[in-house]
């Protein structure tokens, strides 16, 4: 009785704020457990809701030490009654120990460790940085692994012996996603709770006691799966922004792209969500949910059937299409559904039954285009011997892709004239058409294979052993393979362009990547390349605007500041330098680089005790570097 009662004070309290105040609030998850008893017990127990860890944690003994096994450099982390600290010891001798201030992570993923610093022996710092310990607990290996984003070579420097400093945007996403206590309804104890995917609760409450019980809340089941999608994309986009992405790129906290850049959600045309397979409300023990979606489209129970698997129809097909990988202390799940060739799986059966019944939205194609009958039947015959579509494209076809072999990119059907896809529709992946008629050209489309994307990335991996092993022409001419196979491949562009200025070739280095730049306006990592070609190449406008364009595409890019400081100081507006190499480091303040550029450009101004102290905050950052400057101010 009594709790009936507390729950009247509270719809009404809240319903007479609503009638005062339009902006919702919120309530924090208790108010939501007194209704949703059940459902709010089962969440409090899942890796999302358990995500935040005090330093104080009961996941860690009392007296806890782990050690980095085979470290180049020796790290601790240990606990005492104070709490936990990381313990570093650098080669000189000198020690550092950082109270570690936050826990997160999970019993799945491992422990990450947080600590602040504020000062490097007395100095300070461009602001006080939180920093991301380099090494993370594996609940399951026992054992420190490294974390996230730390690089595996032997640290050359202060950041990189620490860990990884955090931006202030990398910051408030990565505390604001696993659920900082008190911040946005999380809570007292934080970790990810009720208010972090329904919204606001107070205009909820301020409804129920209005008698409009499913009024105010954020409520997945009534969305469509683009918008329950968003309500997850909140923290599983990463803070990248990848124009072209391979598999990889995808795999750290980016499953929302991972999911819409999947066949089976495209050619669904938006079919299902995130919650199709996962329920937030409790962490999934086996994949049964996800293979019901799966065989909810590829069976032959199915009217309109999607394709059937070859392999086993009915069960497995997380293992087979989503499989787990480990990267350090972290147990991933591949997102990116599809056919991995790397594990060379045989097909039981294969006949024109599995193939889908659905009519696809979009396909990636490839054409020949002739000025007659008679000349199309000479390039299919080309291409029924053997010959690469690619090269028969470049020689015979009339289009206007005929340069890069013939490649459309991914094409809407729709949009595409009758002829061609109706005939486009009909092909399954990697196979190619009759010669067809359309508006006086006589054409040839292919539908890529499903896996072409992934054989151009292999290939280009290959060349990147070979210019690792110093063989810059070679290397180049094998990334030119996988532009036969995928012409657009930024990954594959952007490396040939840099092969070509390592191998002294900046003209060309730049003409390379001016055609990635046109093709993915967007990437700052080539429009920060393209800008350094023009640099070495004297255009010091175009280099300083290319700097400026990456920034504004990632302002988290730390390099650029330094590029577009040094561009700024050596053309003498020491002003411009220092409120950019200042803007740099209020990103990154264990830039060692900016530091010293900082240093420079307030000498050039006259201010020498600024000057003395930034060089020697950039000394102790990168105590090996030999710092000196790009260039000369005018």
């Amino acid at each position: 009785m009594r709790l009936g009662i507390g729950l009247g004070l509270l719809f009404v309290s809240y319903s007479c704020l609503a009638l005062d105040k339009g902006d919702a609030h919120f309530i924090g998850p208790e108010p939501c457990a007194l209704c949703h008893k059940d459902i709010a017990a089962e969440q409090r127990q899942t890796a999302m809701a358990t995500t935040w860890q005090g330093p104080f944690t009961s996941w860690l003994p009392a007296d806890f030490v782990a050690s980095a096994a085979g470290s180049d450099l020796p790290y601790e982390i240990k606990r005492d009654s104070a709490g936990i600290k990381c313990v570093i010891e650098f080669p000189a001798g000198n020690k550092v120990n950082p109270p570690v201030t936050i826990l997160m992570g999970g019993q799945r993923h491992g422990l990450g460790f947080l600590f602040s610093i504020n000062a490097v022996e007395g100095i300070p710092l461009a602001r006080p940085t939180l920093i991301q310990a380099r090494y993370a607990w594996s609940q399951e290996k026992k054992t420190l692994l490294l974390a996230p984003g730390c690089a595996a070579a032997k640290p050359e420097s202060l950041e990189a012996a620490l860990g990884l400093a955090l931006s202030p945007t990398f910051e408030t996403r990565c505390l604001n996603c696993h659920g900082q206590p008190k911040i946005d309804g999380n809570g007292a104890d934080g970790g990810v709770q009720c208010e972090s995917c329904h919204g606001p609760g107070s205009k909820h409450l301020a409804a129920i006691g209005l008698g409009r019980p499913t009024q105010g809340i954020v409520n997945p089941k009534r969305l469509s799966n683009e918008e329950s999608i968003g309500v997850c994309a909140r923290c599983h986009v990463g803070l990248t922004r990848f124009s072209d992405p391979v598999p990889d790129d995808l795999l750290v906290a980016n499953q929302v792209r991972a999911i819409e850049s999947s066949e089976c959600f495209v050619q669904s045309r938006q079919g299902f969500s995130c919650t199709t397979c996962h329920d937030p409300h409790k962490d999934a023990l086996d994949d049964t949910r996800a293979v019901r979606a799966c065989v909810g489209c590829h069976s032959s129970d199915v009217n309109a059937h999607a394709a059937i698997c070859p392999v086993n129809a009915s069960s497995g097909c997380v293992g087979c299409h989503m499989p787990s990988v480990e990267m350090g202390a972290l147990h991933l799940v591949d997102h990116l559904i599809r056919v991995h060739p790397e594990q060379k799986i045989q097909a039981a059966q294969r006949d024109q039954s599995l193939r889908t019944q659905i009519t696809p939205v979009s396909e990636y194609l490839r054409l020949i285009a002739t000025n007659s009958p008679d000349a199309a039947a000479v390039a299919r015959d080309r291409l029924s011997a053997g010959e690469s579509f690619y090269k028969v494209a470049r020689e015979t076809s009339v289009d206007r892709t005929a340069d890069i072999g013939g490649y459309l990119g991914r094409k809407e059907l729709a949009a595409l004239p009758p002829a061609l896809s109706r005939e486009a529709s009909r092909l399954g992946y990697g196979e190619r058409s009759a010669v067809i008629e359309s508006h006086g050209k006589w054409l040839i489309v292919e539908r890529l294979p499903r896996d072409f994307k992934w054989e151009a990335e292999q290939i280009e991996k290959q060349a990147e052993n070979i210019a690792a092993l110093g063989g810059a022409n070679s290397a180049i001419e094998r990334a030119q393979e996988a532009l036969m196979i995928y012409p657009q491949f930024l990954r594959a562009i952007r490396f040939i362009g840099l092969a070509f200025a390592y191998n002294g070739n900046p003209k060309k280095a730049e003409a390379v990547l001016a055609t990635a730049a046109r093709l993915y306006p967007d990437d700052a990592a080539t429009q920060f390349a393209w800008a350094a070609m023009r640099d070495l190449l004297d255009d010091k406008a175009g280099a300083r605007a290319g700097y400026q364009r990456a920034i504004e595409l990632e302002p988290d890019f730390t390099a650029a500041y330094e590029k577009l400081g040094m561009a700024d100081y050596s053309s003498g507006d020491m002003k411009g330098a220092i409120a950019t190499f200042r803007q740099g480091l209020q990103v990154d303040p264990l830039s060692a680089e900016l530091n010293y550029d900082l240093g420079l450009a307030l000498r050039s101004m006259g201010d020498g005790a600024a000057a003395n102290e930034a060089n020697s905050l950039a000394s102790r950052l990168a105590p090996n570097a030999v710092h000196q400057p790009s260039s000369q101010p005018r």
